[in-house]
């Protein structure tokens, strides 16, 4: 499948529909890499999806188009799963997005979850939680790290520190990676935010969590998140290592 031009911020209904009767998904693999030994130490699965003409659709669009609908939402998360585990890049540990709405999509009482399901049949996975924006979003965050730290499965929170978000306390407490938004990357001149931010790195360290600069694009931001003392980096500087993978194998 050739991808072409990004589509504007409107997707329609039928486009919506066409994405998931088609399953027109597939993933992008970014690395985390390790600040010490400038080694790859990891990947994070990224969603990706077409319209049928070719044109690349951005995700936060077909996001907020599928929360209108619970059960779809879950569906899609489930097939996008299944495809980000299959072309994995393999003997690395595997960072897995997973919107707490999707799971919740799937709760019924009584009966087991297909994503939790999935997941827990898989090594080295790693569940990303997305950052809070609501009380509810917290309250399910809270939910998740209970289901899948009783499967020892690691968990990180994903977009610390961005822009209109939310942080819960517990669940800060219940991850073992923390991934701070590149929202940071901007605050290098702002002393009080400096100065949260290394608190939050010292606290990771202090509890034995291993944290995450995203949106490292240039030298100049990787010798900033050395001087920070993060543990993994992840971001564009690394763009020619980044891997594809769909349900059309391109």
């Amino acid at each position: 499948m050739a991808i072409s031009n990004v589509m504007d911020n409107s997707l329609s209904r039928v486009d919506l529909m066409g994405i998931i009767k088609q399953r027109l998904y597939g993933a992008e693999y970014q690395p985390l890499v390790c600040l010490k030994t400038a080694e790859i130490y990891a990947w994070e699965a990224l969603a990706r999806f077409y319209t049928d003409s070719g044109l690349s659709i951005s995700p936060a669009i077909v996001f907020e188009a599928l929360h209108d609908s619970p059960l779809t939402l879950a569906q899609v998360e489930l097939d996008l799963k299944q495809l980000q585990l299959e072309g994995r890049p393999q003997g690395y540990p595997l960072f897995l997005n997973l919107d707490p709405d999707a799971y919740l999509g799937f709760a019924i009482e009584g009966q087991t979850n297909p994503l939790v399901d999935l997941i827990c049949r898989s090594d080295q996975v790693v569940v990303e939680l997305i950052e809070n924006t609501s009380v509810s979003d917290a309250n399910a965050c809270n939910q998740l790290s209970q289901v899948f730290h009783q499967q020892d499965i690691e968990l990180a929170l994903d977009d610390v520190g961005a822009p209109g978000s939310m942080l819960s306390l517990q669940v800060l407490e219940a991850v073992d990676f923390i991934k701070f938004d590149r929202s940071w990357l901007g605050c290098r001149e702002d002393s009080a935010k400096f100065a949260m931010l290394q608190s939050l790195i010292g606290f990771a360290a202090g509890s034995g969590k291993r944290t995450v600069l995203e949106g490292v694009e240039t030298e100049a931001d990787l010798r900033w998140a050395q001087r920070l003392g993060v543990d993994l980096v992840q971001g564009f500087l690394y763009r020619d290592q980044f891997r594809r993978f769909s349900n059309n194998r391109e």
